[in-house]
C-alpha cells in the first residue's frame, strides 16, 4: 500500500514517466495488481501511449470483469485510441453492470460527443450530474452538447458557472473559448485558450483552438470558419451529404449550361466557388495550415505533423482546383488526362494527413505506391516522350512551394530532356 501510495503522488505532481516506470517494476513482482493496471493506464494516456493503455486496460477488465470501474477505464482508453465502437462496448457494458456508475456514463456520453450525437450526450451528462451534482467533467460534456444542439446561451451559462467554481479548469476555459468562436468573438476566444494552455501548456483542444483564431483574424476566413463550425455541430453522414450536395450543385450547372448550349466558359464562375468551398471543407485541415505558415506566430503554433500538411497539402489543393478550373475553360483531352493524373496523386496525399490512425495512413501510403506508375504510365502513353518534361514538372511543382531547390532541378530536368529529345 505505500508504493501504491508513492505512486498516486507522482501521479498527482504530473511525473507521469517516474509513475509508469513505478508501475512497470510493480507488475513485474505482481501482474495481476489490478490497482497498478488501472493507474498505468492513466499515467500512458497522458504520455499519448494510447495502444498501450488500451493493452492495459484490458488486462484489468480480464482480472475484474465484474467491476463497472475497469469498463469505464477500457472506454477512455479507447476514446483516446480513437477505437469508438470498442469504447461504446465498453461503456455500455459498464453501465450494464451498474447503472450508477459515474464512470461509465461519462465514456458513454463523451463517444457521443465524439459521433456529434448531441442528445444522447446530453442525457448521458444529465445522468452523470444526477449521480454527482458537482461532476466537473459533466458539466463540461453537458455545455458541449448543448453548443452541439444549438443552444449557445444555455452552454455559454454552464460554462460560466462552472469558470465560478473552478477558475484554474483549463477543460472549462478550452470550451468556454470554443464557444466564443462559434459566437464570432475571437478577442474574447483567444484570451480563453490562452488561459487554457497557461494552465496545461500541452492541452491540444486548446492549442487548436488558439491556431483557429489567429486564422480566424482574416475576413474571408473568419466566414469560413463560422461555416466549419456549424458543419461539425453536424453528424458525419450530414457532413458528407452537404459535401456531396455542393458537388451536385456544380454538376446541375454544368448540365444546364450543355441544355442551354452556351458555351462551357459560361459555367466556370459558379465551378471555382463550388471546387474551392469543396476543397476547403474535405480538407479544411490542408487549406487554414497552409494560410498559418505565413503567419507570423501561426507557423512556431503549429505542430511538425501540422506544418508537413500546410507546406504539402496547401500547394497540392492549389494544383488540384488549378487544373480543374483549366480544363473546364481550356477543351482539351490533354488537360482532362493531366487534370485526372492530378486527382489521382493529391488525394491520396491530402487523406494521407487526415488519417488518425496507422492502418489509415498506410493504407494511403499503398494508394499512393500505386497512384504513381499507373499516373506516369497514362502521361507516357497520351503525350509520348515529348511529355516528359511536362510530366517531371508536374510531380515537382508542389515541391517549389516547399524546397527552393527543386526549382534548379526541375529547371536542369527538363532542359536535359528537351536535350536528349532533340538529339534523338
Amino acid at each position: 500500500m505505500e508504493q501504491h501510495d508513492r505512486i498516486r503522488m507522482l501521479v498527482g505532481a504530473g511525473r507521469y514517466d517516474e509513475a509508469r516506470k513505478q508501475l512497470m517494476l510493480r507488475l513485474v513482482d505482481d501482474p495481476e495488481d489490478l490497482f497498478a493496471h488501472l493507474l498505468l493506464v492513466d499515467c500512458l494516456i497522458e504520455l499519448k501511449d494510447f495502444s498501450a493503455a488500451v493493452a492495459h486496460a484490458e488486462t484489468a477488465v480480464g482480472l475484474a470483469p465484474e467491476f463497472a470501474e475497469t469498463h469505464g477505464c477500457l472506454a477512455f482508453a479507447c476514446l483516446m485510441a480513437n477505437r469508438l465502437a470498442d469504447a461504446e462496448m465498453a461503456a455500455k457494458i459498464g453501465v450494464a453492470i451498474d447503472p450508477e456508475s459515474v464512470s461509465c456514463w461519462l465514456a458513454l456520453g463523451t463517444y457521443y460527443s465524439r459521433k456529434s450525437q448531441w442528445q444522447p450526450a446530453l442525457d448521458a451528462a444529465d445522468t452523470v450530474l444526477a449521480l454527482d451534482p458537482q461532476h466537473h467533467e459533466a458539466r463540461n460534456l453537458r455545455a458541449v452538447a448543448m453548443r452541439g444542439l444549438g443552444k449557445l446561451d444555455a452552454s455559454q451559462e454552464e460554462l460560466r458557472d462552472t469558470l465560478r467554481e473552478n477558475p484554474e479548469s483549463e477543460y472549462s476555459h478550452c470550451n468556454y473559448g470554443w464557444n466564443c468562436l462559434h459566437r464570432g468573438q475571437i478577442e474574447e476566444a483567444e484570451v480563453h485558450f490562452r488561459e487554457a494552455l497557461r494552465l496545461d501548456p500541452n492541452y491540444d483542444d486548446a492549442r487548436r483552438g488558439a491556431l483557429e483564431t489567429l486564422k480566424a483574424k482574416s475576413p474571408i476566413y473568419r466566414r469560413l470558419l463560422a461555416f466549419l463550425l456549424w458543419l461539425g455541430t453536424k453528424t458525419t453522414g450530414m457532413q458528407w451529404m452537404i459535401i456531396l450536395g455542393i458537388l451536385g450543385v456544380m454538376i446541375a450547372v454544368d448540365r444546364t449550361v450543355e441544355w442551354l448550349q452556351l458555351p462551357p466558359v459560361a459555367a466556370v464562375p459558379i465551378d471555382v466557388v463550388v471546387i474551392l468551398l469543396g476543397a476547403a471543407l474535405a480538407f479544411s485541415d490542408a487549406v487554414t495550415n497552409f494560410m498559418l505558415l505565413f503567419h507570423p506566430f501561426g507557423r512556431l503554433a503549429m505542430s511538425r505533423w501540422e506544418r508537413w500538411q500546410g507546406a504539402i497539402g496547401g500547394p497540392l489543393i492549389l494544383l488540384a482546383v488549378g487544373t480543374m478550373i483549366t480544363s473546364r475553360i481550356v477543351e482539351m483531352k490533354e488537360m482532362s488526362v493531366i487534370n485526372s493524373g492530378v486527382l489521382t496523386l493529391v488525394l491520396p496525399t491530402l487523406l494521407l494527413f487526415q488519417a488518425e490512425t496507422k492502418w489509415a495512413r498506410w493504407a494511403m501510403v499503398g494508394a499512393l505506391v500505386l497512384a504513381v506508375p499507373l499516373t506516369i504510365g497514362r502521361m507516357i502513353l497520351e503525350f509520348g516522350p515529348d511529355g516528359l518534361p511536362l510530366l517531371v514538372l508536374l510531380f515537382c511543382l508542389p515541391s517549389i512551394f516547399i524546397y527552393r531547390w527543386w526549382i534548379l532541378i526541375t529547371y536542369i530536368t527538363c532542359v536535359a530532356l528537351d536535350s536528349l529529345g532533340e538529339e534523338g
